[in-house]
């Protein structure tokens, strides 16, 4: 009767480990930031991100701007 004690306590705990766990896991979110979007390089990278994050059960997903960043230098004129 002990032993039936016990193992039913441990049956509950590791169930509630796993149920915890799973609900964890569905809230997570991973993200990854890339400097510009939109180029082949980054397209794959992103297609593997969301592939990763399928296999893993959570969120996964790649943002960045689409288009490369202005440059705002102010440059001194060349002088000869």
């Amino acid at each position: 009767m002990k032993l039936a004690s016990t193992l039913l306590g441990a049956g509950s705990a590791l169930a509630l480990l796993v149920g915890l766990s799973t609900a964890a896991m569905a809230q997570t979110k991973i993200g990854v930031v890339v400097k510009v979007g939109g180029i082949p390089w980054f397209n794959a990278m992103e297609m593997g991100i969301e592939e990763k994050g399928e296999e893993l059960g959570v969120e996964a997903f790649m943002v960045g701007p689409t288009s490369p960043p202005t440059l705002r230098c102010r440059c001194a004129p060349w002088r000869t």
